[in-house]
């Protein structure tokens, strides 16, 4: 039981970490950065790793996103736009993808 407590522990460390890492990126080179630079897949929290770079390759949501994942995800999308690297019609489809 210790062990699970340890590990949930970690994985909420490193949500927390990853959502304050993606909250500074706001270009494409940025959040691919992130994705590079991600924990092993064996680790807590390499899925939102995983997930993100799977996200940048389209712009679809893969299935696994957690609801506080799409949330984020959108964020960055909206920064995308303020920083002129998406136009607004281009980011409504995938913030409507989202369902945020």
């Amino acid at each position: 039981m210790m062990c699970h407590n340890r590990r949930a522990s970690a994985e909420a460390d490193a949500w927390r970490e990853f959502q304050r890492k993606l909250a500074d990126a706001g270009l494409m080179q940025e959040a691919w950065a992130l994705v590079e630079d991600g924990p092993p897949k064996s680790a807590p929290g390499s899925i939102y790793y995983l997930n993100l770079g799977a996200f940048l390759e389209d712009f679809r949501a893969p299935d696994s996103l957690s609801p506080a994942e799409r949330i984020v995800y959108a964020e960055f999308v909206e920064r995308l736009v303020m920083n002129g690297v998406f136009r607004p019609e281009f980011a409504t489809p995938v913030l409507v993808a989202l369902h945020v």
